[in-house]
């Protein structure tokens, strides 16, 4: 009972603290699907992208590296994007509710929202599936880094054109 209760209460700390972390300009890590839902709906107006990472996923740890970087640029250049990101497993390695909520199966993958709606999924295609030599592969997920870049400036331009003031 006791352990329930602290739970409950970090909970409410979490939330109470959503407006706080949006404001922060940082990439925000998502705890599960009430974080998620107070979070979309405090980032109203705004593109929300959230990445879905695997811990154990190399190419994540690589993805989450270039979602920094991209989260420094949109805010030099002052775009109206929050960028969240979310293990999509527990602690006891199930699946987290909010994996299994959108019925995510692979990792990485990348959910963008405006208004609290779902507009597009995209994802990065798994590099020990894909045949050829190394520098093929590289070649490969640069192309996949690449169209998710467009993706997410061209969501911007069309859904938050008051993004650049």
């Amino acid at each position: 009972m006791e352990l329930q209760w602290q739970r409950q209460q970090a909970q409410e700390q979490l939330l109470a603290a959503v407006p706080a972390s949006l404001a922060g300009g940082s990439v925000i890590e998502v705890a599960g699907l009430a974080h998620l839902e107070a979070l979309l709906e405090a980032a109203a107006g705004q593109l929300v992208v959230l990445t879905v990472y695997s811990r154990s996923c190399g190419i994540c740890k690589d993805v989450l590296r270039e979602l920094e970087a991209v989260c420094r640029e949109s805010r030099q250049q002052r775009a109206r994007i929050v960028f969240l990101r979310h293990d999509m497993q527990d602690a006891w390695d199930w699946p987290s509710d909010v994996a299994r909520y959108y019925k995510l199966r692979s990792a990485p993958r990348f959910l963008f929202f405006v208004d609290g709606a779902l507009l597009r999924t995209a994802g990065i295609a798994d590099s020990r599936t894909a045949a050829g030599s190394r520098s093929q592969v590289q070649r490969m997920l640069h192309s996949e880094h690449r169209k998710l870049r467009e993706t997410l400036w061209e969501l911007l331009a069309q859904h938050a054109p008051s993004a650049r003031r």
